[in-house]
């Protein structure tokens, strides 16, 4: 037996109620076409129709929707339905391009960057990256010669069906017309098929290709050797002993592994106040704590140029699947690059929100960068640290705006501490594929007699916006922002340098500053 439903809230709209199609109007992407100049003059000026409400003289393009009389008109103007549609209809619609870009499939700067191949070869060639441009210009031309006979068979069956259409209207009269019609779009319908799965292992070849094509670089990145645009104090002349040593002997650290390590004492008051001391910095400019996940899927690893199949650049939870998926598990740490680009991955960001300004403090996780058994602060699997994320407008004024001011609070930060540092550009084959510049924070290893990145600030550009669809639109066209990342601070490679640098001047672990941040 059928028993009527009982929900009638305005939440509890049943399926086949909100999904009926009777009073559907126009979606987004159509009513954009309908209010271009070249459209909308014919629908507000349409012929009388006596089947649709007043005569279909009073119609709203915006809404899709016609209405009795002038009056019932501009009432629906004043409603708020009508104003949230205008809102709506400020952001440019979701394209076809869009949904390609966003599972990484069509990569429209490729061909844009390759009109200036000698510049790009340049930018290869200084990174030191083994890549043959001819050949994936080849592979991508292929690919959208494919591409272009596909179209073309497109628009082929299309004019097939309209004939096949009117041929219909009488098909006694063509019904030998109609059979030879209907036999060749049988036939431009399987070669369409054969074509299309024999696209599939070209397309993602040119596809593949394209994404490994590194950024563009910086005027200010050296090309072969680093430049120092900052130091603070005198670098140490002496050499110490081994920061391992000096812990273990003040026992202020128990190590077990590279994975397994726990500060104690002064080096866990250390992190603790140096966390703080960065976080209450980074709140006075303007900056805005998040909390990111520890977790991301391979799509987010590869748009951030990193080999998601390789286990000596990320970890990766073992699931029951397909080795190429991209849906796989990652075990990345929320302090990282990755979290971030997570959370704004296939994001469309409100211009007014520029400049995004975030930060977070937290753990990274990564496998060894080098096989040693060396017992070392300065290759573990986890480590502390302090990162941000600047996001602002395409041009390139803004970001160096942000940019500029970025160094200024490392400074800000750095200086305080009354230790030996040095900001300095890294050259070009140092560089990560996504940075165009970076910012090395470096300390000195007073054991190691040479410097150590304890934290950087890199200059992206709208490179890994393109590759994970960040987009915001101005003006009704969409665009790409720029993005600023850094890890502020490694603390436990900081910490090294600290000790050994300590060791020789005969200072406290905690600075006066950090004496401030500390529970004790």
């Amino acid at each position: 037996m059928v028993y009527k439903r009982k929900k009638y809230h305005e939440g509890d709209t049943h399926l086949k109620k909100k999904w009926r199609t009777k009073r559907r109007t126009k979606d987004l992407d159509q009513v954009d076409e309908d209010i271009k100049p070249e459209n909308i003059k014919s629908l507000i000026n349409q012929d009388g129709d006596f089947d649709k409400p007043g005569n279909a003289q009073f119609y709203c393009v915006h809404c899709a929707r016609y209405f009795i009389d002038s009056q019932a008109l501009q009432d629906h103007f004043r409603t708020k339905v009508h104003k949230r549609r205008l809102k709506a209809l400020e952001v440019e619609p979701y394209t076809i391009e869009d949904s390609e870009r966003a599972a990484a499939l069509y990569i429209t700067d490729f061909e844009e960057r390759m009109e200036n191949q000698i510049e790009l070869e340049e930018n290869i060639k200084l990174r030191q990256k083994q890549i043959n441009l001819d050949k994936y210009w080849k592979h991508w031309e292929f690919y959208r010669h494919l591409r272009e006979k596909m179209n073309l068979l497109d628009a082929a069956k299309l004019a097939v069906n309209g004939h096949l259409s009117e041929l219909m209207k009488d098909a006694d009269k063509n019904k030998e017309e109609i059979e030879k019609l209907q036999l060749h779009a049988r036939q431009m319908k399987n070669h369409y098929k054969n074509l299309k799965e024999y696209s599939y292992p070209v397309e993602e070849v040119a596809a593949m290709n394209a994404l490994s094509i590194p950024n563009t670089l910086d005027k200010r990145t050296p090309h072969t050797e680093k430049n120092i645009i900052y130091s603070y104090l005198e670098k140490p002349s002496e050499k110490a002993k081994s920061h391992f040593e000096l812990a273990t002997s003040s026992n202020l650290l128990y190590y077990l592994n590279p994975t397994f390590l726990v500060l104690r004492n002064d080096a866990a008051l250390f992190e603790y106040s140096l966390i703080n001391y960065f976080h209450d910095t980074l709140l006075n400019n303007n900056y805005t704590a998040t909390v990111n996940a520890s977790f991301v899927r391979s799509i987010i690893v590869e748009g951030c140029c990193v080999d998601y199949l390789d286990p000596k650049q990320v970890f990766t939870i073992s699931e029951e699947d397909v080795k190429y998926s991209v849906a796989k598990l990652h075990f990345v740490g929320n302090s990282t690059l990755y979290s971030f680009m997570a959370y704004f991955t296939k994001f469309s960001i409100q211009p007014s929100y520029f400049p995004i300004k975030f930060f977070t403090s937290g753990k990274q996780y990564h496998p060894l960068q080098e096989n040693s058994t060396e017992k070392t602060l300065l290759n573990l699997n986890q480590y502390s640290t302090v990162d941000i994320i600047s996001i602002t407008k395409s041009n390139v004024e803004d970001t160096d705006v942000v940019f500029q001011n970025l160094i200024e609070i490392v400074r800000k930060l750095y200086d305080p501490l009354g230790f030996h540092y040095q900001l300095v550009y890294l050259p070009a084959n140092q560089l990560q594929d996504n940075e165009t510049l970076r910012l090395s924070i470096q300390m000195f290893s007073s054991h190691l007699q040479d410097y150590v990145e304890v934290g950087n600030v890199s200059l992206c550009g709208d490179y890994l916006s393109k590759r994970l669809l960040v987009t915001y639109s101005e003006e009704k066209v969409r665009k790409y922002p720029n993005i600023i990342y850094g890890s502020l601070v490694n603390i436990q490679k900081m910490l090294a340098c600290v000790l050994e640098y300590n060791s020789l001047t005969q200072k406290d672990l905690l600075s006066n500053i950090l004496k401030k941040y500390s529970p004790m």
